[in-house]
């Protein structure tokens, strides 16, 4: 009982956590490899690291959303954790908009200047 109490306490912060970490690993794995040669995220590499990071990013927004408190609840820390979740909510939906943007680019794109 002890452990879910702990992770009740951080399950509102993972959709937050998660879309920090979605987003620094497309941006930083695609610009580094890009630094190194300008074709090597063209194609299935770019596509994939897209996709990864999403689904880092879309399953820290499915555990803050399951961490959501009932409507009928009313007390102060019940409102706290509401906010929490829908904040980390608003930051994975962000998040999860720009890495699309990015794997759109990735997708259509060339890699090197012709």
């Amino acid at each position: 009982m002890a452990v879910k109490s702990r992770w009740w306490g951080l399950e509102p912060w993972c959709g937050l956590a998660a879309a920090a970490a979605g987003v620094a690993l497309f941006q930083q794995v695609v610009s580094n490899a890009l630094h190194f040669d300008c074709n090597a995220t063209t194609g299935a590499a770019g596509i994939a690291w897209g996709v990864l990071s999403l689904s880092i990013v879309l399953g820290g927004a499915f555990v803050s959303w399951r961490a959501l408190p009932d409507d009928d609840a009313e007390a102060p820390a019940t409102a706290l954790r509401r906010f929490i979740v829908h904040l980390s909510l608003m930051a994975a939906m962000l998040a999860g908009l720009g890495i699309v943007f990015e794997l759109l680019a990735t997708a259509l794109l060339p890699g090197c200047r012709p």
